[in-house]
This record gives structure tokens, sequence and C-alpha cells, in this order.
């Protein structure tokens, strides 16, 4: 019995050497990689530069050079994905080739889409000039109150930088290829309130970048926005419902020294003085802060969050019958702020309302309206948040926030003395509160000749009214010294005042066009002619009363050294009309060939006949 076990044990081990080694060489074959090169062309035969070539379902990628040629290490049974744009994604398997030449296929998909352009719309395979197009998918995949910050990097040669964070400021800037800040215009109407729409009410955004502004005269000199909202859509009453919520976190806000650091620097640098060097503190002053005697004030912690809550939530309702379509939609957003009191904080109601009308078989009718209010409400009305930030910066560690450590009494500094923990509470300082209301409405017929195929005619009347109503209210306070067992108080915004401005600002725009849009054969011809006016309108007023009773209001103030006034700034008191005739005529040979012509004469009122 023994030798059959152990020959038969030996014909198991050799059996296992042998399936070891058929698995090890079936692992290394699938885990080799070939070289695979080859070249990329388009319909044309011609190279195409900088086309992505990836190995499917791997980060494998190169692209193709100046020749279109690429090479790439890939599995032998790999599959290669090739993409640029305006064509299609082609696939092609490898199957141990080390040669794979392709030829793109142009996207009809993509080249037949409309993208909005100046008063109409054009398919792509007809525009002549730099028109960028992004749709609702793309825009609220950032979340962010503002929508310009919601573009940035998501359109070429649109730049948008974000000024502050500061709840309620919408402090950016963006422009088209550094010309400047472009001409907004948002459902057919310039408009200038971008920053407060909500993203979810748009459906695309198109940049007109070079010549293709030119329909819009001198204004559209640094480029145009065009903003397209929603419109109806689906057989079947929608309901949608959006809402996100996060934290923003300050970046690039670096910690500050406790006392025995900053006393330490502070020494360093006061020996390196080369006419008087001299310790400016002494060791046992620096040691009562290393032994727990004194307490180093953390500043930072004192006024700023770590991180500041953001929400925003949408609900909207679409669908369209066989004579209407309509979208109706209620946002609100919410943003507050890194201080510490939470007394600084934005709040912002959208309502939007856009319902298309099939009266006729050849007439339509749209209205749209738009309802937005918002709300800025900050501490310390004499101080931009830039001045709290800063007296935060000059505080040392070794300066109390209260004098004695006692509060409420908060401690005057030899250096500025703002005391930030103080500037950042509106029961101690004060308030400014902002309240902005803006009523947008247009309404359009458009009208499709019978008679002549392809001619349209179609008029617009837009009514937007923004008011602006802002309190503001100054309270004096104290900070302190302590010295000789006594507080020693200095008064700071002197006297109490409550100060209200009120602007207003009124916008009607109308316009007639007639529009022709056929194709011939291989010809397509496309024009355009229009008329426009509108009329703009904007005054202001504000009155400002110290107090002589703790009641914020007007009423309750001195007459003596009341201020009541208007603005002569031309940003806020104006009246002044523009008058324009419009016109463009586009021409396409086989969607080749293609021509473009526009112009744009305006008149306004700012200047003579």
């Amino acid at each position: 019995m023994g030798k059959p076990f152990k020959f038969m044990t030996a014909s198991l081990i050799a059996l296992m050497l042998i399936c070891g080694a058929n698995v090890h060489g079936q692992q290394s074959t699938v885990n080799q990689k070939i070289p695979v090169t080859g070249m990329v062309i388009d319909e044309e035969g011609l190279p195409v530069i900088g086309a992505t070539v990836k190995e499917a379902g791997t980060a494998n990628a190169t692209a193709t050079d100046a020749n279109g040629k690429y090479s790439l290490q890939v599995s032998p049974k790999a599959t290669l994905e090739f993409y640029y744009l305006g064509y299609e994604i082609l696939k092609v398997q490898v199957n141990n080739r080390r040669t794979v030449d392709v030829e793109l296929v142009p996207s009809t998909e993509d080249l037949g889409e409309v993208v909005v352009v100046g008063y109409g719309v054009q398919r792509k395979a007809t525009l002549t000039g730099a028109v960028s197009q992004i749709k609702a998918a793309e825009i609220v995949t950032t979340k962010n109150e503002n929508l310009q910050n919601s573009l940035a990097g998501k359109v070429a040669g649109l730049r948008v930088t974000q000024n502050t964070a500061e709840p309620g400021s919408f402090n950016t800037t963006f422009d088209i290829r550094d010309l400047g800040t472009p001409l907004v215009v948002i459902d057919g109407v310039p408009r200038t309130n971008m920053t407060r729409i909500d993203p979810q009410d748009v459906e695309s955004i198109s940049v007109l970048k070079d010549a293709s502004a030119a329909v819009y005269g001198v204004r559209g000199e640094a480029g145009v926005v065009l903003i397209t909202t929603k419109k109806g859509a689906g057989e079947k009453l929608g309901i949608t419902y959006s809402g996100d919520f996060g934290w923003q976190i300050p970046s690039g806000f670096p910690d500050m020294v406790n006392a025995v650091d900053w006393m330490t620097l502070a020494n360093e640098k006061q020996m390196h003085n080369i006419t008087n060097p001299a310790w400016r503190f002494t060791q046992d002053q620096i040691d009562e802060y290393k032994n727990g005697t004194r307490q180093s004030t953390d500043w930072k912690n004192a006024v700023i969050k770590s991180s500041a809550p953001q929400t925003q939530h949408n609900i909207g309702v679409s669908g369209s019958t066989d004579r209407m379509n309509y979208y109706l939609s209620l946002g609100y957003t919410n943003q507050e702020s890194f201080f510490k009191t939470d007394d600084f904080n934005y709040d912002r109601y959208n309502v939007r309302s856009n319902v298309s009308s099939k009266i006729h078989k050849n007439f339509k009718v749209d209205l749209n309206l738009s309802a937005i209010m918002d709300n800025t409400h900050r501490p310390n009305p004499t101080a931009d948040p830039y001045w709290i930030v800063r007296a935060l910066w000059h505080r040392r560690p070794t300066d109390p926030i209260y004098a004695n450590d006692t509060a409420p009494y908060y401690f005057k500094t030899a250096v500025t003395g703002d005391n930030p923990v103080a500037m950042i509470d509106e029961d101690v300082t004060g308030y400014r509160n902002n309240n902005n209301k803006w009523f947008q409405s247009a309404v359009s017929a458009t009208y499709d000749v019978p008679f002549l195929k392809g001619l349209q005619l179609k008029g617009m009347y837009s009514y937007d009214f923004n008011s602006v109503d802002n309190k503001i209210v100054r309270k004096s306070y104290n900070t302190y010294t302590y010295s000789n067992e006594k507080y020693v108080a200095s008064i700071n915004s002197s006297p109490d005042q409550v100060r209200r401005e009120y602007f207003t600002k009124e916008d009607r725009l109308w316009n007639v066009a007639i529009n022709y849009n056929n194709k011939f054969n291989k010809h397509e011809v496309s024009a355009m002619a229009l008329f426009e006016e509108s009329y703009n309108i904007g005054d202001n007023f504000f009155a400002q009363r110290d107090q002589s009773m703790p009641l914020e209001q007007l009423f309750t103030g001195n007459s003596k050294d009341q201020l009541g006034n208007s603005s002569d700034n031309i940003a806020s008191l104006y009246d002044y009309q523009n008058q324009a005739f419009v016109g463009r005529l586009n021409y396409a040979f086989d969607s080749k060939y293609l021509l473009e012509l526009a112009f744009r004469y305006d008149g306004s009122s700012k200047f003579p006949s």
C-alpha cells in the first residue's frame, strides 16, 4: 500500500505544479501590455490633432500629436475609445493588433443643435462666430448662491473671479477674453441681476465672444451673455425638487500665533534694529504666559467660525397640453457668514412663471414673469467686513478681549482701538439691513405668416421694476482700558443714528421684428430686421437723524443736523431713452460655405440728435 500511495502523491503534486504553471502563464498573458500605434483622421482624410484615445474601463489614455498619430500601451483584448469635440465617439477592439487607424464621423446631432444667439436661434452647423453654450445640467453641478460663480471653468474664454465670500455682496467680476464686463441679456431683455437668478430656473446660457455680438451694438463690445430660462415640457404634469446643504470653509486663513511665540518674534525683530537693538519683552514677561499666570488670546477663534452653512431649495412644476406649456418655480437661498455672532446673513426668494399659449395654429403668445426678493443683514453699519477682519489681524495675542478680563468692558488696544468682537455684535454696534425687490415681466407674440413659408412676425414688450430699501442703525459703544482699578471708557460711533435709503429703477423695452428662415435644396437663408425702443428711469432719496430715544425710527430722532437728500450719481438718478434698428443676414451653402452680415444703428437721448 505504501508505494501506490507515494506514487499517487507524487502524481498529484506534479499535476498541481502543471496547473499552477498554466494559471501563471494565463495571468501573464492577460496582464501583458502591447504597444498600439495608429492615426486618427476626419471625414476629409485630414489628421485630427488633440483627439483623445482611451483604453475603455481604465484611466489609460493619450492624445494625438500634430500629425494625428498616437501610441498607447494596452491589453491585447482591449477596446479603444476615440473622442473629439463635434464627432461621434468611436469604439474599436484591438484584438492583438499593433496598428489601429480610424476615421472619425461628425456628430450630426451636435451640428443640428439649435443655439441661442442675439434676437433668435441658429443651428450650430451654420454658425460663423464664436458662440459657446452650456445647458442646465452643466450649470447646476456647481452649488453656489451666485449664478456667475456657477459658470467658472465651464465656458472657454469666460473668466469668473469671486472677490469675497461676504453673504449678499455678489462681489464677482467676470469678463470674456479679458475685454471687460459683458452685456447680460435674460430672456431677450438686457438686465443687471444675473447674480440673483436661481440656477435651477436656467435652461441654457450662450456666450457671444466676437462679431456674433454685433447685433447689440456698443453695449456688446465686451461680449454678450444670453440667459434663457426654462419652459414647460412633457405631456403630463411634472414636479421636481432640488435641494442642497453645505458648509463653506475659509481658505488661506492662517492661524494666529500665541503670546509666547509673538513675544519671541517681537524680540527677534527688535534685536535686528541696527540703531537701537534691545529686548522688547523680558523673559519674566514671556514666562507669565508659559506658566499660565496670564492667558494668550486667540482672536481668530473669538471672531471667526471654522465653517458657515449655506443652503438652496427649488421646487418646480412644468407640463404641456396641445395648446399650452408652462413652468412654475419657487426657490429659496440662505447663506451665513464666518462671524461668530450669526448677525451676518443673506436670504433670497425666487418666483418664476413662464407660460406659452398657442392661440391659433400660426399664432403663439409667451408670458414670462419673475419676482425676486433678497435681504442682507450685517452688523456694524459704519464698517465694511474688511475692516472687521483688518481689526482682527491688528490684534495682539497679549491683548485681552475684555479689559481686566471682565465682560462687557471691551478692551481698547493702543494700536487702532477697534475691538473685532464688539464689531461683529449688532446689539453693540448696530446693523445695516438691505432689502432688494425685483419684478420682471415680458410678453411676446409670434405669428407665422401662412402664405410665405419661413416668414415670421414677432413683437415683445417687457416691464421691469426694482426697489432698494435700506435701513442703517448706528449705535455708540464704549471700549475700555483698565488702570488703577478703574475702567476708563472711550466712546465709539457716537452719536446713535438712524438712516433710511430708498432707490427705484424702472425699465421698459419693446421691439418688433420680421424674421425669415427657409431652405432651398443646398441653400439656407435666414434674415432678421428689428426695431427696438427702451426707456429707463432711476430715482432715490435718503434721510438721516441722530437719535434721542432708544427707538430705531426716524421720527424719534433730532431734527438738528438731520439729512435729507437725493444722490446725483448716474447709477441711481437717471432718465433716458434708446432706439435701435437691428439687422442680420445668414447664408449657408451645403452647410459648408457660410456668410453672416449683422448691423445695429443706435440713438440715445443722452446725445444730441
